[in-house]
């Protein structure tokens, strides 16, 4: 007996070049893909000699050599969204449209002709079949600031300046135009998407210091899996920031140069779409797990496992508090995160996140962690305000423990406290809680506890 294993992934086609490094080009594009949950096939353009610091060679494939694969590419598959990367001269730009135009595919654009060490990775044709060829046939230009001027002629030097440089990109033909605000200074990275009508500015904060290899690559094959997923342009362009923004934290390097995207961190994912304030709350809550499944040894996990919680400014419901929907759960030495991050995806640690924001509203983020006596007196020794309630005396009427408990507490003490215990009761397991103004704040005080902690084991 034979059984089917025809493929139900959504098809995305990345037609670029190669980078032997691993961290752009055809590479990056591939593990793109497969991060976002769709099947990745790949085009040559060019082959290159370039590690993460720069780029020796850049040698086009021939023509008949890339129609050859679009042959056999288009043969088979039914492709849901493409993504162009270095396409190296006019010649080959006219074979691709051509065949993109046959089977009614308009690409995702990344026109990638200086690779981010400064090299040039095209000839200068390339620019005149980027606009007279490919552009008119396109849904998407994704380009950063230096690629803008090259094509635009335009100045940028601000948020104005990008304005008026995705109107001259619109004229082309692509139906939308994203204008990366990378290259710009300030303390956010701005990214302008035009469609012809009105502009989208989508904000994060900007890191600081570091050099990421690939980055262009990567967001424009996250910005196509999404459309191939079904997700409309504008959405596609909000969630591969956040994904891309997140996975810039999770970076890594694996030779002398610059960093390159990690796409197998064991971190959380996410999924959904999210204001501009929203995305800062699991963007910041998405580091913090991240130090915290480091910090956090398998000893104080509590045997439900954790959650790690982030309210909105004047959160009012659980939809409006940032956590895990599974949990944070321990192996044999280490934590392991099991579940996304989403708004309403806690009920335990979030109704306590919201009991104390009615007292104080600027202390909006709690972690949970397994109560034992030493955690305890390591808490006391931190120099963190510690409060506690006994579960017997919960009324029977109670709808909700974590807020009657939180409630007495703070009641008790006349303040939030920095932590909150409670010893347990029948069928319950005992419990300590971590509170803070926001994620960093209560790292560095579960930091501190560690530490204690630590030293008097």
């Amino acid at each position: 007996m034979f059984f089917s294993n025809r493929m139900t992934k959504p098809c995305v086609l990345s037609i670029a070049g190669s980078d032997p490094s691993g961290g752009a080009g055809i590479q990056a594009d591939i593990q793109a893909c497969s991060y976002a949950g769709v099947h990745g096939l790949s085009i040559l353009t060019a082959i290159t000699a370039q590690n993460t610091e720069m780029v020796a060679r850049c040698d086009p494939v021939s023509v008949d050599l890339i129609a050859a694969q679009l042959l056999s590419i288009f043969d088979e598959f039914d492709i849901a969204a493409v993504k162009t990367g270095v396409l190296f001269d006019e010649e080959i730009i006219a074979l691709v449209t051509s065949y993109l135009r046959k089977h009614h595919l308009r690409p995702i654009v990344d026109p990638v002709a200086i690779a981010s060490s400064g090299s040039n990775l095209s000839r200068v044709s390339m620019y005149h079949g980027l606009v007279n060829e490919l552009l008119p046939q396109s849904l998407m230009l994704i380009a950063n600031v230096p690629e803008a001027v090259c094509i635009s002629r335009n100045q940028i030097n601000s948020l104005r300046d990008m304005k008026r440089a995705c109107e001259t990109l619109y004229s082309y033909g692509s139906e939308y135009v994203v204008l990366k605000g990378g290259h710009l200074g300030g303390k956010t990275a701005v990214d302008v998407v035009y469609d012809g009508k009105y502009f989208f500015e989508l904000n994060l904060p900007r890191y600081k210091s570091i050099q990421l290899h690939g980055s262009g690559c990567n967001f424009a094959s996250l910005v196509a899996a999404f459309i191939a997923k079904g997700d409309d342009p504008l959405l596609a362009v909000k969630k591969a920031k956040m994904h891309l923004w997140c996975l810039f934290a999770h970076r890594y390097t694996p030779g002398t140069g610059a960093a390159v995207v990690d796409y197998h961190p064991k971190l959380p994912p996410f999924e959904g779409e999210y204001t501009e304030n929203q995305g800062k709350i699991i963007s910041e809550l998405y580091l913090a797990v991240k130090q915290a499944l480091s910090l956090i040894p398998a000893a104080v996990i509590p045997e439900v496992g954790m959650n790690f919680c982030y309210a909105l400014p004047n959160a009012k419901s659980l939809n409006d508090v940032c956590g895990l929907d599974g949990r944070i759960v321990k192996t044999q030495h280490t934590a392991q995160c099991c579940g996304k991050l989403c708004f309403g995806g806690s009920k335990h640690v979030a109704t306590i996140v919201l009991t104390v924001m009615h007292t104080d509203p600027t202390t909006r983020s709690i972690i949970n962690l397994k109560y034992s006596e030493a955690v305890i007196k390591a808490c006391r020794k931190s120099g963190l305000v510690v409060g506690s309630f006994s579960r017997e005396n919960e009324p029977i009427s109670t709808i909700s423990s974590m807020e009657w408990g939180t409630q007495v507490v703070i009641n008790d003490l006349g303040r939030v406290p920095d932590v909150i215990y409670d010893t347990g009761g029948m069928g319950k397991e005992p419990m300590v809680r971590v509170i803070g103004s926001d994620p960093s704040k209560v790292l560095s005080k579960i930091k501190e506890i560690i530490r204690n902690y630590n030293s008097t084991r």
